[in-house]
């Protein structure tokens, strides 16, 4: 017998009808993964996507009370690290169409965002493509400055990561600094709150190894210098002698060819952003 194709939009108009889609989604989620089970737990989160498309995001508190749920989160971030690619891809997707919550993702994204980061270091190319999609997603269209506070946490904290996290990671500060345009793509007053975080990225990204860092952390650096002119002054005197570009704003750009100690100061950081917890059912 052929399986009914997965519906495309499944509408969702009272906060009744989102709880019923949560528990069908959580049933899916609680098994184990394997052989057998992984083509389940992947269609129910495509049944799930689909009731994002049909206006689950509308019901917002409701929506982000059950993405905080110990038992979607918990399930959510499995399939996302799973080794089955179909199932990391559909999972990806689901959050991504998730962003539609605009700056009400921001009670999400110490659950999501760290995992979303820590693929970048796959060796599987297909995870670190969709991984920064999905955090392009989140950065644009939630235009929340916390993405930096997690970027920097993830660098900082992981120093072995591959040079592929490192390249991505420079590219995902890039856009939300909207590098490539002549606006911010993140709240500017929230991104002021995340100034010494923003400022340990460009400096660390000076001295990277990797000419791509560098040259996404070049472009960072020229916003910062439109953005926060009364800072380039302190930025540039805490530098070390040698980086991989200059950060005076009139000077030519010559590279590094050295790598050098980074003295630069530590990040203000929360126990909560060191740590971030799935929250515990009540």
């Amino acid at each position: 017998m052929v399986r009914a194709p997965d519906p495309d939009k499944i509408p969702i108009n009272s906060p009744h009808n989102l709880h019923v889609e949560v528990e069908l989604l959580v049933a899916a989620l609680q098994l184990n993964e394997t052989e057998d089970t992984w083509e389940k737990i992947n269609r129910a989160v495509k049944r799930f996507q689909a009731t994002v498309r049909g206006g689950a995001c509308r019901f917002q508190d409701d929506f982000v009370h059950h993405m905080r749920d110990p038992r979607v989160a918990k399930g959510i971030v499995r399939s996302l690290v799973t080794e089955r690619t179909a199932l990391s891809g559909t999972t990806l997707e689901l959050v991504a169409s998730c962003t539609r919550l605009g700056p009400h993702f921001a009670a999400l994204l110490s659950l999501y965002l760290p995992t979303l980061l820590r693929l970048f270091a796959r060796p599987n190319k297909v995870y670190v493509t969709r991984s920064a999609s999905c955090i392009a997603s989140i950065i644009r269209n939630t235009r929340l400055a916390d993405v930096v506070r997690f970027i920097a946490l993830e660098w900082r904290n992981e120093p072995g990561k591959s040079a592929s996290f490192r390249e991505q990671a420079a590219t995902a500060l890039a856009i939300a600094l909207g590098a490539d345009g002549d606006a911010l793509t993140v709240d500017k007053e929230g991104l002021e709150r995340r100034i010494d975080d923003l400022e340990w990225l460009i400096k660390t990204g000076a001295t990277g190894r990797e000419a791509g860092v560098r040259a996404e952390m070049k472009k960072c650096w020229e916003v910062y210098k439109r953005e926060w002119p009364e800072r380039v002054a302190s930025c540039v005197l805490s530098l070390p002698s040698c980086v991989s570009f200059p950060l005076q704003p009139l000077t030519g750009l010559p590279t590094c060819i050295c790598p050098c100690p980074l003295p630069f100061p530590q990040l203000h950081r929360s126990h909560d952003a060191d740590h971030p917890q799935v929250p515990q059912s009540q």
